[in-house]
């Protein structure tokens, strides 16, 4: 299978050789795919592209939006942005990608974790495959990760109520939304957009869904923010 994988950057050099690490690792566990890397970096001070251009040659576009630098925060011009330079990602996958993936350039995840989540997507024909993002032992993505009836999960277990229902048959749940990592089928990442913008990810996951696509959550899969 073709499998793209996008990731977006800004001054992200500290981290950039544990992404090389997470990448290499993968394309060894898994040598009967092509994986194709789709990425994007824009507006940064360090040597981030440098870095970039050094170690993964034509792989990286720019894509600058002038705007400011944000942390960890809601903020609608912060999304708004970030929206901006994903779908800059979105416009480079081509039409015979089998499999994307999204993830966050500074994220740690395991070769098996991936894996996984395509093999939901590949043989078990899932629109969207999501999982768990954890910093340290509690569940990080509070903002992005909500369930059908549209609240977030939490913290700690048991993280949401419909976690207390039972699974699908493939132990899957059904979600609205989730951030920081997403393995779709490719016709979701060719037809699909960070519309609205205001909503960064989770806008791209409400287009997802009015267009009938389906998104789900493996909670025993587990991706980390540093």
């Amino acid at each position: 299978m073709k499998i793209a994988i996008g990731s977006i950057f800004r001054n992200s050099e500290s981290y950039i050789y544990r992404y090389l690490d997470q990448i290499m690792g993968l394309r060894v566990a898994a040598p009967q795919h092509d994986f194709e890397l789709l990425l994007v970096e824009g507006d940064s001070t360090d040597g981030t592209r440098a870095l970039l251009d050094c170690l993964f040659f034509d792989a990286v576009t720019t894509c600058a939006h002038g705007g400011p630098l944000f942390g960890s925060v809601d903020n609608t011009v912060r999304w708004r942005q970030s929206s901006f330079v994903w779908e800059s990602v979105l416009q480079r996958i081509s039409f015979d990608t089998d499999i994307f993936l999204y993830v966050e350039s500074d994220l740690t995840w395991q070769p098996e974790t991936m894996l996984r989540l395509i093999e939901h997507t590949s043989k078990y024909g899932v629109d969207v495959v999501v999982p768990m993002c954890f910093r340290s032992d509690y569940h990080y993505d509070t903002w992005g990760l909500r369930g059908v009836d549209g609240n977030s999960y939490g913290c700690y277990p048991p993280y949401h109520k419909e976690l207390l229902e039972p699974p699908s048959p493939n132990g899957l749940f059904q979600i609205q939304s989730a951030g920081s990592c997403l393995v779709m089928r490719g016709a979701v990442a060719r037809t699909c957009h960070f519309d609205p913008a205001d909503l960064a990810i989770v806008g791209f996951c409400r287009n997802a869904a009015e267009q009938g696509y389906q998104l789900w959550l493996d909670p025993t899969l587990k991706v980390y923010h540093p």
